[in-house]
């Protein structure tokens, strides 16, 4: 019975990933050891896990150029913008997203 469950953990270990800590790269503009160089807000996963969205905070959303809304995927090590902080909305150019 002992080796039996030595045998299962060895095997949870042996398959599940470890993965080394990477630093997840966002915008250009960030400064070394950063993601965005201007403060997040909101963060969720998606509901199967499978990726990890961020929103920049209102205050200074002003700074998030194309970052406004971005989605990290699973095993993905950089952030992939969705929304930009500047959209045309109602016919109305260059207008803050209302996201």
């Amino acid at each position: 019975m002992i080796s039996k469950q030595y045998f299962l953990i060895l095997c949870y270990f042996f398959s599940t990933p470890l993965y080394a800590p990477v630093l997840i790269e966002g915008d250009p503009a960030a400064g070394a050891n950063e993601t965005f160089s201007f403060p997040v807000q909101a963060h969720v996963n998606n509901f199967s896990g499978a990726a990890f969205y961020v929103g920049a905070h209102p205050d200074e959303a002003g700074n998030s150029g194309t970052f406004a809304v971005c989605r990290l995927a699973r095993g993905a090590t950089m952030f992939r913008p969705i929304a930009s902080q500047v959209v045309r909305f109602n016919h109305v150019d260059n207008v803050l997203n209302p996201v």
